[in-house]
Formats: C-alpha cells, structure tokens, sequence
C-alpha cells in the first residue's frame, strides 16, 4: 500500500514538474481573424515556443557563475531574439490585454518600405511565396528602432499592423509559433521561409 501511495506521489510531481516547465517553454493560442490567411487560418490552434526567446537577466546569473562578465543591466538570448520570417505572438501596443499574430519582416536598424504592396528591406525588394493575398499600397520608410520589430500579416488586406500602428517591442513579444496542432487536418510544423533573401 505504502509504494502504491509513493508512486501517486511521484507520479503528481512529474505532472507538475512538466506542467510548469511547458507553461515556462510553451503557451497554446487560438487565431482570432485572417490576416495570417493562408499561413494560419482562422480558429488554427497553434503551440507558442517561448522558450526561442528566453531573455536571461546577466548580471545575477554572471554573479553565480564568476567565469562570466556581465555589464549591469545586460540580457543574454541564448537562442537568439526574434529573427525576420518568423511568426510571432504579442501582447498588441494598443490594447496589451489582446494577443496578436503576426510575421516578423523587419528587425532592429532595418530599412522597411513598401512600393505598390511590394516590401523593400534595406533596399532590397522581397520575395515573399507566402503572401497570396497582397496589396497595392506604397508607404514611406520605416527605420525600425532599437529593441523594436517591424511585422506585417500575410493577407495584407485583412491585417492590421505595423503599417497602421508601428512597430513592436521585443519585450511585447510573447513567441515563436511553433505548430498547428488543431484542427487535425492541419496539424504540423510552421517552419519560417529559408529562401528569402535575409
């Protein structure tokens, strides 16, 4: 009886001890609307990987590892912060309570304009496969701040974006999509595009 009642405990503390580590490392989201239309669709249910963001204070870790130096205030990304192609969620500048989604095109110090609904980064005019639903506009260029990330939907008609509200805080950033895994016809990895001139 008594290994029983161990192995129920045992058997609690690794659901905890999962269930903490996937709400540090990963988050579910529903998509709410088109403007990622064909990438993700509306009601999709996508895992978020936080965790391809994780931002680690340095000067207490640098405390506890004296081989490492750390400038007060500095943030180690171990994995890097978000790059130009991913797909990403947010707490939305406007309104944090709201989560949105959409595709990174332009990080800190980028150049970003748009010539009859073609994006032009530093310069340079994109090809991007996974816009089906495009536009026709031409706006003036964006340099994209510090700490700052210029993103845009995929079915540039339906979305609001940095091109009405500017730019997002890295801080705003919550992660990386990393699958859809409801509805069950549409389950799968979302891999950012590899063959876009970055």
């Amino acid at each position: 009886m008594r290994s029983l009642i161990r192995e129920a405990i045992e058997a609690l503390a690794i659901a905890v001890f999962l269930t903490l580590l996937f709400q540090s490392a990963g988050q579910v989201y529903q998509v709410h609307g088109w403007s990622m239309e064909s990438t993700l669709l509306h009601a999709d249910r996508v895992v978020l990987n936080k965790a391809a963001y994780l931002r680690i204070d340095a000067e207490p870790t640098a405390r506890l590892l004296p081989w490492l130096d750390a400038e007060p205030g500095a943030v180690w990304e171990p994995f890097g912060g978000p790059r130009r192609g991913d797909v990403v969620v947010f707490a939305y500048p406007n309104d944090p309570s709201q989560a949105f989604v959409k595709r990174v095109i332009g990080e800190p110090g980028d150049r970003v304009r748009f010539e009859e609904g073609v994006i032009h980064l530093n310069g340079e005019a994109l090809d991007e496969p996974y816009v089906e639903f495009g536009s026709h506009e031409t706006l003036a260029e964006v340099i994209v701040g510090e700490g700052e990330y210029f993103v845009v939907g995929d079915n540039r008609p339906e979305s609001s974006d940095s091109r009405n509200w500017g730019t997002v805080s890295r801080e705003a950033i919550i992660g990386k999509t990393a699958l859809i895994y409801w509805p069950p016809e549409r389950l799968g990895v979302l891999a950012s595009p590899t063959a876009l001139p970055w």
